[in-house]
């Protein structure tokens, strides 16, 4: 019995001492070896932390990065030389490891120019490359055409809209990128004309030549041709300018605009298209409404993306006046913010809606239909789907072409 548990102790204390070796085997294992780290990466008293082989077509693929840290310097694996000259780092015998750049995380400032004996084509430090990467993306000439996925998308829009006798403008408001089809086409542009007509009275207000608080007489004439909110005054009493322009952009109100035209807007909106920039600026003896393009309309558009954006007192009244669900075609349920007018005509019909879309790189996009409102409504969201689509991928192409530039020097 005695033997029989001298033996269980002596199996128990091998066992445990087998253990012990495993764990530290795998420990040494894991550990880096610090013998390439203190002599081969010290370098006027700085260290640099690692190496960064970036493998482009991994990267495309996976969006990682493949390290190999020069604490492994040693293993076998990694059979390349890393030494410092004349304040360049030399890379040598890189054993075919088909990267195409070099990453030097936290580099010294000096140190900024690799040489190497394979085909890796150059190496910036990180804060060379980020600043790189910056300059890249914050450039708007992004050479898009050379993009094929991107040249595919537009291709098949222009098919799209090939079949179709509409109007189209879209314009990216942070680059140089737009769209057309049409966009000179002229069409009878019904209540497109109150958002140059507001822009107008806004801008008188800001040049301080009025204050949207003056007022003008409601008459029965104006009040009749008002919608709900406009029969919430009284006739014969005075209205203020800003609830003609609340009017006239939430719920297109007929008489609100007309009011603003008869009394402020109408002998000054022709001069103030043309000041804007509009190539198809109001014409004075055709009606109080008057016609469009859609290159008219996107001048005005990008004139009150201008105000919301830097005017404090008018531009959250006017893009809160403009962000509204009635008869929003371009509204895509995305929880993105539109800010749009539409206009519509029954007779001969017409639908048109033009906005502002506020997402992280905003846009302008105009759509002017021969279509009855329902068919109108459903063709303009389907267009602006498709239109958000290649929006989308300008920014997700011009993304890769500057990291291929700023890290691959592609």
């Amino acid at each position: 019995m005695a033997k029989r548990r001298r033996l269980k102790k002596k199996v128990k204390r091998f066992f445990l001492f087998m253990i012990i070796l495993i764990i530290s085997i795998v420990i040494i294992q894991i550990l880096p070896s610090s013998h390439a780290f203190e002599t081969a990466t010290k370098y006027n008293d700085q260290y640099i932390d690692g190496i960064v082989f970036t493998d482009m077509e991994y990267y495309k693929n996976t969006f990682s990065y493949c390290h190999h840290v020069i604490r492994e310097i040693d293993n076998s694996d990694l059979e390349y030389s890393f030494s410092f000259d004349n304040n360049q780092v030399k890379i040598d015998n890189l054993d075919d490891k088909k990267c195409d750049s070099i990453e030097l995380e936290e580099t010294p400032s000096d140190v900024s120019i690799v040489e190497t004996t394979n085909n890796i084509k150059s190496v910036l430090s990180s804060e060379q490359k980020e600043e790189s990467f910056n300059k890249c993306d914050n450039n708007n000439n992004f050479p898009y055409e050379e993009s094929k996925a991107l040249t595919e998308k537009i291709n098949n829009l222009k098919t799209y809209l090939s079949k179709t006798s509409v109007g189209f403008y879209y314009e990216n408001l942070v680059s140089d990128f737009s769209l057309g089809y049409n966009e000179d086409k002229v069409f009878y542009g019904a209540s497109l004309v109150k958002l140059p007509s507001s822009l107008y009275l806004i801008d008188e207000a800001i040049k301080g030549n009025i204050s949207l608080n003056d007022t003008v007489k409601l008459s029965g004439y104006y009040y009749d041709m008002g919608n709900k909110e406009m029969k919430t005054n009284k006739v014969g009493g005075q209205i203020e300018l800003i609830k003609l322009i609340k009017y006239a952009l939430e719920t297109s109100d007929n008489g609100a605009h007309l009011l603003m035209f008869d009394t402020y807007v109408g002998k000054h909106l022709t001069e103030y298209e043309k000041s804007l920039g509009s190539p198809y600026p109001y014409t004075k003896g055709i009606d109080k409404f008057g016609y469009q393009t859609a290159l008219a309309t996107n001048v005005y558009l990008k004139r009150a993306y201008e105000i919301i954006t830097t005017n404090e007192e008018y531009g959250p009244t006017l893009k809160k006046y403009m962000v509204n669900n009635t008869l929003n075609a371009l509204d895509l349920k995305d929880g993105i913010e539109v800010a749009h007018k539409y206009g519509q005509i029954t007779e001969n019909p017409k639908f048109h809606d033009i906005g502002i879309v506020f997402n992280e790189h905003p846009y302008t996009i105009s759509v002017l239909t021969y279509y009855s409102q329902s068919k109108g409504i459903s063709f303009i969201n389907d267009l602006h789907k498709r239109v958000k689509e290649i929006h989308e991928l300008y920014y997700e192409e011009k993304t890769e072409y500057c990291l291929n530039k700023a890290y691959f020097n592609n």
